[in-house]
């Protein structure tokens, strides 16, 4: 069966600007070379220049895991703060976008 993926992105990332379905083949070949052009159908990327993008919220600080957490030598990341739905995936991109922001 046919398996969907999210693009979550920031609201500017050039990904939305894609128009065309072959605007957003070039960006999948640039972006993730490893893919066949047999992965993605044709109809998919038209399909994808067409819908409109979702959003997700931004990540919120919630003073009550901080609270728990005062004086800790550690950090949650992932899913382990994050409330992303379990089939998005998410929980080790948000634990390295979390580290990245840790960095800052």
């Amino acid at each position: 069966l046919p398996r969907t993926a999210n693009v979550i992105r920031y609201a500017d990332h050039e990904v939305w600007n894609l128009k065309t379905g072959p605007e957003v083949r070039a960006f999948l070949r640039a972006e993730f070379p490893q893919l066949g052009d047999d992965v993605i159908t044709e109809e998919a990327c038209e399909a994808f220049a067409r819908a409109e993008p979702g959003a997700f919220p931004s990540p919120q600080y919630v003073p009550e895991v901080a609270a728990v957490m005062s004086g800790a030598c550690g950090f949650l990341v992932g899913d382990a703060i994050h409330a992303f739905p379990p089939d998005l995936g998410q929980g080790v991109n948000s634990a390295l976008e979390d580290v990245l922001a840790l960095g800052d």
